[in-house]
C-alpha cells in the first residue's frame, strides 16, 4: 500500500506521537482491530489545513482512479509531536457537520479533544512499516494551494497535499526526509467531523 500512497498524486500527511497515555503501535493495533470488526476506524484530528472538506475534495479529484491514503510520518526531532492527553469520547459522526450518526458499535474509543468540531478521518485499511522507509517531503505542496510547501507544526500536523516539487521554494519545509510509520487507506466520506 506504501507504494500506491507514494505515487498518489493527493494524499494526507499526519504527524504521529503517542496519544492519552497509548503508544503508537498500540494505536495502530487497536485500529487494525476496529477494522477487523466492524470495517472501518475514524482517526480523530484537528488541524485547518485537513479539514473534511479539503480531504474529501482529494477524494472527488481521486475519483474512480485510485484510492486516498493517509500517510503517518514521525516528527522531524524528539518532542516534535506533544504527547495528548485529552481522551474525550467521540460517540458520533457527520461527513457534513449537519446529519450525525453513531459511531460503529464495536468500535474502539475514538478519543481527543472534542471541542471545538474536531474532525476525523475514516480508515478500511492500515499498514504499520518497523523498517526504516521515509518520505521527501519537497516532493509536496498544500493541496488547497498547489503553489505553497506543506507546513507541519503543532496544531496542525495533518494535511491534505498534492505532489509538486517545492525543492527550489524559499519557503519550503527545513526537514525535507521523515521516516513513515504506517499508512491508511481512506473510505468515503473520507474524512467528517466526530462529537
Amino acid at each position: 500500500m506504501i507504494e500506491e500512497a507514494l505515487s498518489s498524486h493527493y494524499c494526507v500527511l499526519s504527524v504521529i506521537g503517542p496519544h492519552a497515555g497509548e503508544g503508537i503501535q498500540e494505536i495502530f493495533s487497536r485500529k487494525i482491530e476496529d477494522i477487523t470488526r466492524v470495517g472501518r476506524t475514524y482517526w480523530l484530528f484537528r488541524s485547518p489545513k485537513a479539514t473534511p472538506a479539503m480531504v474529501q475534495r482529494v477524494g472527488r479529484c481521486i475519483g474512480d482512479a485510485g484510492f486516498v491514503y493517509a500517510v503517518f510520518i514521525e516528527p522531524s526531532s524528539r518532542g516534535g509531536s506533544r504527547p495528548t492527553l485529552n481522551d474525550q469520547k467521540a460517540t458520533a459522526f457527520s461527513a457534513d457537520g449537519l446529519f450525525w450518526d453513531d459511531l460503529p458499535d464495536g468500535l474502539s474509543p475514538v478519543t481527543g479533544k472534542l471541542n471545538p468540531r474536531p474532525h476525523a478521518l475514516v480508515m478500511d485499511k492500515i499498514e504499520i512499516y518497523n523498517e526504516t522507509m521515509q518520505i521527501d517531503l519537497w516532493g509536496y505542496a498544500d493541496s488547497h494551494y498547489t503553489g505553497v510547501p506543506i507546513r507541519l507544526m503543532l496544531g496542525c500536523s495533518t494535511v491534505a497535499v498534492s505532489k509538486n516539487d517545492m525543492s527550489a521554494h524559499p519557503d519550503r519545509i527545513k526537514s525535507r526526509f521523515r521516516n513513515i510509520v504506517g499508512v491508511a487507506r481512506l473510505a468515503e466520506p473520507y474524512c467528517g467531523f466526530v462529537r
